[in-house]
């Protein structure tokens, strides 16, 4: 069997005078035990394994191992981006959100962070105008956004001399807004469209109380809103009728955020220009990158626990499995 590892014959009794990192089981084994185990949960990534390897490692064990590589590879995967030259013609993306998964702790946020060139998104095939990603660099980080922001720091700081090429998509968090005004006051920052039609969406209906009526009137909305005719759509919005103090209240601080954030809603000049308005990449990430394995029913995770696999997965989903397969020849070695 030829590896990266070199030809390595996997042993039914794994016998080795050196435990690698405790481990009595070849570097080619665990490497696969760990890539296997980043994707499936450790019950189900035993029974896998059997079945490809013909070899019984039990989940307990794979729990171990995992999460021991996932610790190993933290710096790595947390420094390091690689930064692309962009084309004459060519952008690139930088996303975030946030997301929940169940800990020790109760439900806490995973922030997650996606970087990207636009030539990176391509049809899905001939047969649909459904897009995709090629290729992105994640981050994901169990924790406080300012230890966050830290690590996305490093991925994006390498396009910063793109200037306006640079583009920031996101839902308007102040601190994400914070960051960047600090730290990229050259690049394009878009408030997400379909966020923005979602809170208006919802004072609307609030505030109209026939469905159908409300329907027609946030048809317009959206349609004044993609021409960048944001004072059509605060005057649709000042003519909603409110009946008591509380939905005054309501439509004021609608008003108050479209005022804030009229320079990032300029929807008609971001298409004429070929960007992307809406983040749905970046919730694609919370779907791949972290809900598909660590958000199934009955897991809860530690703190330190969520935060390894989070490693493995970023590793796995940024192409940079590489750094886990060195570390693993380097503790070989």
């Amino acid at each position: 069997m030829m590896t990266r590892f070199g030809k390595i014959e996997v042993m039914n009794n794994h016998s080795f005078s050196k435990a690698l990192n405790g481990f009595k089981i070849s570097p080619y084994l665990q490497e696969q035990s760990t890539f296997i185990s980043q994707m499936e949960v450790y019950g189900q990534s035993s029974k896998t394994i059997e079945k490809l390897l013909r070899v019984e490692i039990g989940s307990s064990q794979l729990h171990r191992i995992t999460d021991c590589y996932g610790a190993e590879i933290e710096s790595e995967i947390k420094s390091d981006f690689q930064v692309d030259e962009l084309s004459k013609e060519d952008v690139v993306y930088a996303q975030m959100d946030g997301g929940m998964i169940f800990t020790d702790d109760g439900w806490q946020e995973v922030k997650v962070g996606r970087v990207f060139k636009g030539s990176e998104v391509i049809k899905q095939s001939e047969n649909t105008e459904r897009q995709m990603i090629n290729s992105s660099q994640y981050v994901a980080h169990l924790g406080s956004h300012i230890d966050f922001l830290k690590v996305l720091h490093k991925a994006v700081k390498g396009y910063k001399k793109y200037r306006k090429r640079l583009v920031f998509i996101n839902d308007g968090a102040v601190w994400i807004d914070n960051w960047i005004k600090e730290n990229f006051p050259s690049a394009i920052s878009i408030l997400d469209y379909y966020h923005v039609a979602e809170k208006i969406s919802g004072v609307g209906k609030l505030l109209l109380k026939d469905s159908e009526k409300h329907l027609n009137w946030l048809s317009e909305i959206k349609g004044l809103l993609l021409e960048s005719k944001v004072d059509e759509v605060r005057g649709r919005i000042l003519k909603l009728k409110a009946n008591t103090i509380e939905e005054v209240d309501v439509k004021m601080k609608l008003l108050r955020y479209l005022n804030k954030n009229e320079k990032r809603i300029d929807y008609k000049l971001y298409r004429r220009k070929g960007l992307a308005i809406g983040s749905g990449a970046i919730e694609a990430s919370h779907r791949t990158v972290v809900q598909s394995r660590m958000k199934k029913s009955g897991q809860r995770w530690s703190n330190q626990g969520a935060q390894n696999m989070l490693n493995l997965r970023v590793a796995f989903k940024s192409e940079r499995w590489d750094i886990l397969i060195d570390k693993i020849k380097n503790v070989a070695a």
